[in-house]
């Protein structure tokens, strides 16, 4: 269902659904709440504003990149442990309730340096694994002129204290460089 252009899709009866990748078409909307057993989740470039994944609580992945999201709600799933939400409109972002999150992508949107400071104040405390990648948290993306995002060096102890490892995308995933933070403004 990749890129096929779809306006909407229903997945309604497909009760036994783990993963559905449907990214790369112009979705809005989509209809979770019967799929209880979905694992994964990839809703990359679309046209989604807001999605109500409450009742997944089996979800481990999410990518929502490249959609419109001003905010985004985790609280939902305790077993989160990947989230890619680069690329939206985010003002605000907190994971305090995803005690599993390993890796979070979250470059490009508009999280202001008091809004930075919030979202990695409510990073849960990892055990940094490099055979594993936990702890990988992509802040920013300098490569990219429309990078709003703004993470001071504070930002980066704070998250390098709870166990998180600080990067810019540097314009692509095998370009990330570990990241010092930008000079602290107050």
């Amino acid at each position: 269902m990749r890129g096929s252009g779809l306006y909407e899709l229903d997945v309604t009866a497909n009760l036994a659904l783990e993963r559905l990748g449907c990214a790369g078409n112009n979705l809005s909307t989509i209809d979770l709440t019967k799929n209880k057993k979905l694992l994964s989740l990839n809703i990359a470039k679309n046209r989604f504003e807001q999605i109500n994944l409450m009742g997944n609580l089996l979800l481990t992945e999410l990518d929502c990149s490249y959609n419109r999201f001003k905010t985004l709600t985790t609280n939902w799933s305790v077993k989160l442990e990947k989230l890619n939400c680069s690329h939206n409109q985010l003002t605000s972002l907190s994971v305090q309730t995803n005690i599993h999150l390993k890796s979070i992508w979250c470059f490009n949107n508009k999280l202001s340096e008091s809004e930075m400071e919030r979202f990695v104040n409510s990073l849960p405390t990892v055990s940094y694994d490099i055979t594993t990648h936990s702890g990988d948290f992509i802040a920013v993306n300098h490569s990219d002129s429309q990078e709003a995002n703004e993470c001071t060096t504070a930002n980066v102890l704070r998250a390098f204290q709870k166990g998180w490892i600080t990067y810019d995308y540097n314009g692509a995933a095998e370009n990330k460089i570990e990241f010092e933070g930008l000079p602290n403004c107050y």
